[in-house]
């Protein structure tokens, strides 16, 4: 831990105010998952710093996760880790670019 200087840290501390003070609902919850220790260990100092709301909905996970397919469906989870999905494309799951743009390829935002 001591390798992570105040110039780091201050960073870190600036990064998770602006997402949380300006970005505050875009995340519902998230689930890091299969973590080394060193990770969790880091997680722990900058824990202070995060919104209480922000801090409920961040889940650290080793090797035990099961809790997280009661809020995912494991059909949108990798097989790799414990899911269901097999992606049909180059590389599987991990290389997907799935995501709702694919669904949206005209103007429905209205950006033009």
């Amino acid at each position: 831990m001591s390798s992570l200087n105040k110039k780091t840290i201050n960073f870190v501390k600036i990064a998770i105010s602006m997402g949380q003070n300006y970005y505050p609902e875009i995340m519902h919850e998230m689930y890091i998952i299969r973590c080394p220790l060193i990770f969790r260990a880091a997680y722990k100092m900058f824990k202070p710093f995060i919104n209480e709301k922000t801090r409920n909905k961040i889940h650290i996970r080793g090797g035990s996760f099961e809790e997280m397919f009661e809020k995912i469906d494991k059909a949108n989870v990798p097989k790799i880790i414990g899911g269901t999905c097999e992606c049909d494309c180059p590389g599987g799951c991990n290389m997907s670019d799935e995501g709702p743009w694919k669904y949206f390829p005209g103007d429905e935002f209205a950006e033009r």
